[in-house]
């Protein structure tokens, strides 16, 4: 029963490599489905599987990254703190006294200590160092930017006439017809404009949603939609 079991895991491990293939290769689910010999329903199924798993990978990827940087900086910040310690010891420097004696002039070498108050830049590397762990760690608040005039003089307030600009280049760039920037809407109406160019389509509308959260009719349906459906 057990070797059944894992006979099983490693055939539906199979059967989802190839299904990751061809969703890399914008194959349809019906496609999928036709060439591996299964129901439209394991596709989908698969697909949910294949995409958490991607998602999973995801987050692990920036986790252990994440650690990696953190372990790079303590070490980077040991070596600030251990440099800023040797900077603050004494230092002994060798001198050289000129004597004179009835033979002559003569050198005496010898040696001097000298204090120091310590290097202040390997205190700069370790406020560095805790500046960029904090950063990776999300411990400082978000900050909050104005913007500005072009010439980054003085804060820039948008009137009217420029919201609706922004507002028609907007549209424009999404394919909506708006008509000009004057019958855009207004500032305080931004959602009336939107109504108008059919961006908020009514409930019930044709959204096929996600590509993996198929309704049981739809995976009745062996003429899916392409995964990577194109704008008609």
């Amino acid at each position: 029963m057990a070797q059944r079991s894992m006979v099983s895991r490693l055939q539906i491990q199979q059967r989802r490599t190839t299904v990751a293939r061809l969703y890399l290769q914008q194959r349809t689910q019906g496609e999928m489905a036709a060439e591996l010999g299964v129901d439209q329903g394991t596709i989908c199924r698969d697909l949910k599987a294949i995409q958490a798993e991607w998602q999973r990978q995801r987050l692990d990827d920036f986790h252990h990254a994440k650690l990696r940087e953190l372990a790079r900086i303590d070490r980077l910040e040991r070596e600030y703190w251990d440099a800023w310690e040797r900077s603050c010891h004494e230092r002994e420097q060798t001198v050289q006294e000129k004597t004179s004696a009835p033979s002559g002039d003569r050198l005496r070498a010898g040696t001097r200590t000298e204090g120091r108050d310590g290097n202040a830049e390997f205190l700069r590397g370790v406020e560095r160092c805790i500046e960029m762990r904090c950063k990776i760690l999300g411990a400082f608040a978000a900050l909050k930017i104005a913007p500005t005039t072009p010439d980054g003089q003085e804060e820039w307030h948008a009137n009217a006439s420029d919201t609706n600009a922004v507002l028609y280049a907007a549209f424009a760039r999404l394919g909506l017809p708006v008509g000009s920037p004057s019958n855009a809407g207004t500032a305080d109406d931004p959602g009336q404009a939107l109504a108008a160019a059919g961006v908020d389509p009514p409930t019930g509308g044709d959204d096929p949603g996600p590509l993996a959260d198929r309704s049981a009719a739809d995976e009745a349906n062996t003429d899916s939609a392409p995964l990577f459906p194109t704008g008609g």
